[in-house]
């Protein structure tokens, strides 16, 4: 079997937190507060044995009124034997002459911090509460 070498973000990365819920709550929880208004485009999913898995989910939300496409990835993983989130989101305007997000992307951090402050595990070096 090939050796896997788990590379992870800074500790201080604001994109990645150790959370208190198991994987499958984690997912769940985001999932339902994301697909309020937004749409899940993909999810894949690695078993790595023993109960350890990682799960990569895609999701997008279309703003009518400021014509932004936002999409946020979110990586989880419990190859620690502890819940980690980490997340990226970006995106942009259907204008021609512009191709920012004007803040949209803010929303999607926002909503997933909210989501997981309550279980954010504070044990852990680099989390914190906010």
């Amino acid at each position: 079997m090939k050796k896997v070498t788990l590379i992870y973000p800074e500790e201080k990365d604001e994109h990645t937190l150790m959370v208190t819920l198991d994987l499958d709550e984690c997912l769940k929880k985001l999932h339902h507060e994301i697909t309020y208004d937004g749409d899940l485009l993909d999810r894949y999913e690695v078993d790595g044995g023993q109960g350890r898995r990682v799960v990569v989910s895609i999701y997008e939300r279309y703003y009518i009124r400021a014509g932004n496409r936002l999409t946020v990835t979110l990586t989880m993983d419990n190859f620690t034997g502890k819940t980690r989130v980490h997340w990226r989101s970006g995106g942009g305007s259907d204008s021609i002459l512009f191709n920012f997000d004007w803040g949209a992307a803010d929303n999607f951090d926002g909503l997933i911090k909210k989501t997981l402050s309550p279980y954010i595990d504070i044990t852990e070096k680099g989390s914190k509460k906010e």
